[in-house]
């Protein structure tokens, strides 16, 4: 026995080993953890080089380490219906989440896209509504300027008629729109009222003044006629004006028959009859002597007038007026200023000039060409003025 534990305390010497190596040993695990660390080593025994068992020791460890995890996850109990659906819940409220982050990106993409575009039209409106601001005061200066010129006083310039040979004075701007007969001119002009009105004053001032049958007349000497009146209306964008004239100086004419123009507004039927008119009544005709007498003064080319009175069926006093001219025509008169049915536009005084005058199915016409022919009846060439009897 005192051998034994002897030849036991030389082997420790030789090959120490500590009580932990001896516990390691019943464990695996243990066991391939020492493998893998350093031995110890006497002090006079020498080290021995290191192999490169270490990296296929610790694969070895991972695997049994592996190995050995797959029994525990056997070993784990089987899922139930309730967890199953929390499981399903979960993943479902993590998928909305995701549409829901998804669908805020893209309503902020399309909100800004929106604010962008917003904001764009806003610019462009501003700019529009700038310049329609410039556009709007370029305007309005412009129409300012063209009131203040049209306000402006120009002068007069002359204008000579074509029917009478007259040369009349008329404010600067106008134009001739209408010369109806030999002695009316209708003008209008882009002027103002007013200053129309007072460049026509001015005008008229520069005449003789006469005053004759209660009424006021100008009689221009160096062209020999007379201004009776003168008519001014507004219009939207034009004005006119209308200047009624007659030959010679209406106030000192010895005439058995005064000026047609010059006759009062109350001329009556039987003032007519009086003078020597030749009168259309409803019953009768009076004064038929001054029809014979006319058509003499024609055959011996003696200048002479006929003038003819005639009621409307309203009752009111219509007058013309039938003068030979110089060169062998005649002129017709019409005086319908007194016919209270037309408006007070209507009521005017006309003039046309004709080549002829002659009877035609037992009614005097004055006319124009060779003859009088049904086609003409009812052309402006042809113009009735009563019937033969």
């Amino acid at each position: 026995m005192a051998k034994r534990k002897k030849n036991i305390k030389k082997q420790k010497k030789k090959n120490p080993v500590t009580k932990k190596s001896t516990k390691k040993k019943t464990n695996s695990k243990t066991n391939v953890k020492q493998s893998t660390g350093k031995k110890k080593v006497s002090k006079g025994q020498k080290t021995p080089p290191k192999k490169n068992n270490t990296k296929k020791v610790n694969t070895n460890a991972k695997k049994t380490t592996t190995t050995n995890k797959k029994p525990k996850e056997s070993l784990k109990k089987p899922k139930t219906t309730i967890e199953k659906k929390k499981i399903t819940a979960k993943k479902e409220t993590k998928k909305k989440e995701e549409g829901w982050v998804l669908y805020k990106k893209i309503f902020q993409e399309k909100r800004k896209e929106y604010e962008k575009r917003i904001l764009n039209k806003l610019a462009k409106k501003k700019s529009l509504s700038k310049k329609t601001k410039k556009r709007f005061i370029c305007i309005s200066i412009l129409c300012l300027i063209i009131a203040l010129l049209l306000m402006f006083p120009y002068g007069t310039t002359e204008y000579k008629s074509e029917a009478s040979g007259k040369i009349l004075k008329i404010p600067k701007l106008s134009k001739l729109s209408e010369e109806c007969c030999s002695y009316q001119a209708t003008f209008t002009s882009i002027r103002s009222y007013t200053v129309l009105k007072m460049e026509l004053q001015q005008i008229l001032d520069q005449y003789e003044k006469l005053n004759c049958d209660g009424k006021n007349y100008f009689y221009n000497k160096e062209e020999d006629f007379t201004i009776t009146g003168y008519q001014l209306k507004r219009g939207f964008l034009f004005n006119t004006f209308a200047i009624t004239y007659g030959h010679g100086n209406s106030c000192e004419m010895n005439t058995s028959l005064k000026n047609i123009e010059l006759l009062p507004d109350d001329y009556s039927l039987e003032e007519a009859k009086k003078d020597g008119v030749y009168v259309i009544d409803t019953d009768a005709v009076y004064n038929a002597s001054s029809y014979e007498k006319f058509l003499e003064d024609i055959k011996s080319q003696v200048p002479s007038t006929l003038r003819i009175a005639k009621l409307t069926t309203e009752g009111d006093l219509i007058l013309i007026d039938v003068k030979t001219l110089s060169d062998g025509k005649f002129k017709i008169i019409y005086d319908g200023t007194r016919d209270r049915m037309d408006s007070e536009d209507d009521r005017v005084m006309l003039a046309y000039i004709y080549d002829h005058i002659g009877i035609y199915k037992d009614k005097l016409y004055a006319y124009n060409g060779s003859k009088i022919t049904n086609s003409l009846l009812n052309t402006t060439d042809v113009y009735y003025l009563f019937d033969v009897t």
